[in-house]
């Protein structure tokens, strides 16, 4: 059942007051069934969430609020302060952030990452040249397609040494895969440019709301001709989309809709009403890094 935002509000503010504390952690939000998954569409993460609550967040959940802009600043500048490209030693001798919310936002590598990306923000990474080739259409493509995606992705994780499997049931998770005693989640959507530069995607409320997990990552397979690119969106991404209203909810279908567009080859999640409003999420295609 839906929360308005007083209501969901009202609910961690009764949590607190049963378990007699001012700061409450993410395991203990989680114990209200989709409490968590209302606070992240109302607010803009957990911390101003228990902020507007008159509660506390704790340190980890204020520090994990931060936007990825606010991050890359942060590095460029740290970077200048001390005169080179800053490690995980420096970053903890400094102590403003943990290296581990570089690697949930930019993946593995995520100070590197980070670094590199706030150094080159303007820098465009285009989809790979190759001769265009069109197949042609066939009764059930989208069918064959939607099940190719997946297979796709199922190959290209066992390449990369994951135990992968599709999972026989749909229930908002479409891949399994394990590595190193870590279990991570993909709903994977194939996605045909073929003759237009923008699709809209809709992702069931449902599932969304069910698979709230950093290990949950939403995978997008770009299909233009023969040609295909991964566009990785973990879910703290979708999260944030959501927040700032790049990703919106359909009324009538009741279900988010995720427009993705190709401009001048890059990739950008818009509004479907207002193309101007853009995100360009280049830096997470083709970045099998950021499973981690």
């Amino acid at each position: 059942m839906a929360m308005t935002k007083d209501e969901a509000l009202n609910r961690l503010k009764e949590l607190a007051i049963k378990l007699r504390t001012p700061r409450l952690t993410q395991k203990e939000i989680r114990s209200i069934k989709g409490l968590e998954y209302h606070l992240r569409v109302h607010f803009s993460g957990l911390a101003s969430a228990l902020k507007e609550a008159g509660l506390q967040p704790t340190p980890l959940a204020e520090k994990m609020s931060t936007s990825d802009k606010e991050l890359l600043s942060y590095i460029l500048n740290f970077s200048k302060k001390i005169g080179k490209r800053p490690t995980v030693f420096d970053i903890r001798r400094d102590g403003k952030y943990s290296e581990v919310i570089f690697n949930k936002r930019f993946g593995r590598n995520g100070i590197q990452k980070a670094y590199e990306l706030a150094k080159n923000e303007t820098k465009m990474q285009p989809i790979k040249e190759d001769k265009e080739i069109l197949i042609k259409d066939f009764l059930n493509k989208p069918l064959f397609w939607g099940r190719a995606g997946e297979t796709y992705i199922v190959a290209e994780l066992m390449y990369r040494g994951y135990n992968a499997s599709l999972l026989p049931v749909d229930l908002g998770v479409d891949v399994i895969a394990i590595k190193e005693s870590k279990t991570f989640y993909f709903q994977v959507k194939n996605v045909s440019f073929d003759k237009v530069s923008s699709r809209t995607i809709p992702i069931t409320t449902s599932s969304f709301s069910k698979n709230q997990s950093s290990n949950m990552f939403y995978v997008f397979v770009l299909q233009h001709g023969q040609r295909k690119n991964i566009l990785f969106l973990p879910y703290q991404k979708m999260h944030e989309l959501i927040n700032k209203k790049l990703i919106v909810f359909d009324k009538d279908s009741k279900d988010f809709s995720i427009c993705i567009s190709l401009n001048e080859k890059i990739v950008n999640i818009c509004l479907p009403t207002d193309r101007t409003k853009a995100e360009d999420v280049s830096s997470y295609l083709d970045d099998w890094d950021v499973i981690v």
